[in-house]
């Protein structure tokens, strides 16, 4: 059976209760000067949606649907596709948001991993990439860009250049930039040229509010249709949304990421002292390479003690690895001190 997804819902009404009558969850016949719950009404996600383009300084022709978190938006693009295609070849990064994989396997793509540890040098040349199409005929693409917990990055050149070959052959690409400079923008004109490309951003990771869940993706026309079908009626509750719009009026995003950029220009130098290398450049995954096993052993063990827990699953190459965030500078401190403790 074909698919529709093109849907054209209309988005639901959301009057103001500080402008209307509150007939609304019972509130008629209360006292018209008593503080409102906002709670008690449906979100205004259509005000979050216009402020995102006002703060991200987008155009008409760049469209905007939000999601319950990036996993939502990632999880509905992923469904979208699956029935889009007879052949559902998914090329993504290891490591990688591991969603990415557990959505593949349930809407039944054949998931082929590029692994980032083959790339010796910070940023990846769009020729590997394009190469790792070619040879497995691969439709449905995710660059995460800047990657995580592994740091690497395609620039805008050779962004464009995978894009170019992406659309010649057919395949879809979702750029996840969640750990991307909240307000970077430069990417967001491409929606328009390729009409095959979804831009994902969310309020976690570096803008410092994984609580609200508030996630969104930037596309063209025909892409927007796509995802504005798959939407939730309300894609957020109230109280999120109007927390979302309040951060995004005011400069509390930019000081968050400062926060993270202090505390890696911190642990880079700090680190370096100890003969650690550390793999993080811009990302809130401060990523460092404890050299042995025995080293890696002996430092989660202390971790542990100290109720601290770090991402420490890496495989191959990177087996020795460890991560862990670096959205507190006096947290990062304090990881490093057990960690030159227990290193050698």
């Amino acid at each position: 059976m074909k698919q529709n997804f093109n849907l054209k819902r209309i988005r639901r009404e959301v009057p103001s209760p500080k402008n209307n009558f509150r007939f609304h969850r019972g509130e008629f016949g209360h006292n018209y000067k008593k503080k409102i719950d906002l709670d008690r009404y449906y979100a205004d996600t259509e005000a979050l949606i216009n402020q995102i383009k006002i703060s991200l300084k987008l155009n008409r022709r760049q469209y905007v649907v939000l999601g319950q978190g990036a996993e939502g938006i990632i999880k509905d693009v992923m469904l979208w596709r699956s029935y889009k295609n007879s052949r559902k070849n998914l090329m993504i990064y290891d490591p990688n948001y591991y969603m990415y994989e557990h959505f593949a396997k349930l809407f039944g793509y054949k998931i082929f991993k590029f692994k980032l540890s083959q790339i010796i040098s910070y940023l990846i040349n769009e020729t590997v990439i394009i190469n790792y199409l070619k040879k497995n005929k691969i439709n449905l693409l995710v660059l995460v860009n800047p990657s995580a917990p592994l740091e690497k990055k395609i620039n805008y050149s050779s962004l464009v250049k995978i894009l170019e070959y992406c659309k010649k052959k057919k395949i879809f690409v979702i750029l996840d930039e969640v750990y991307e400079n909240f307000y970077y923008s430069k990417s967001t004109k491409l929606v328009n040229k390729f009409k095959n490309l979804i831009i994902i951003k969310t309020f976690s990771k570096m803008a410092g509010y994984p609580g609200l869940k508030t996630g969104f993706c930037i596309s063209g026309k025909k892409v927007f249709d796509a995802m504005d079908s798959l939407r939730l009626s309300v894609e957020l509750p109230s109280y999120v949304t109007n927390k979302s719009v309040k951060i995004l009026k005011s400069n509390l995003i930019k000081k968050n990421q400062n926060i993270v950029f202090n505390s890696i220009k911190w642990g880079n130098k700090h680190f370096r002292k100890i003969k650690i290398h550390s793999n993080t450049r811009s990302i809130i995954w401060f990523t460092v390479n404890l050299n042995n096993n025995k080293n890696k052993i002996k430092v989660l063990k202390s971790l542990s003690k100290k109720n601290v827990y770090v991402y420490k699953n890496f495989k191959d190459s990177l087996k020795n690895f460890i991560s862990f965030t670096s959205s507190h500078l006096d947290n990062l401190k304090y990881i490093f001190k057990i960690i030159k403790n227990n290193f050698k």
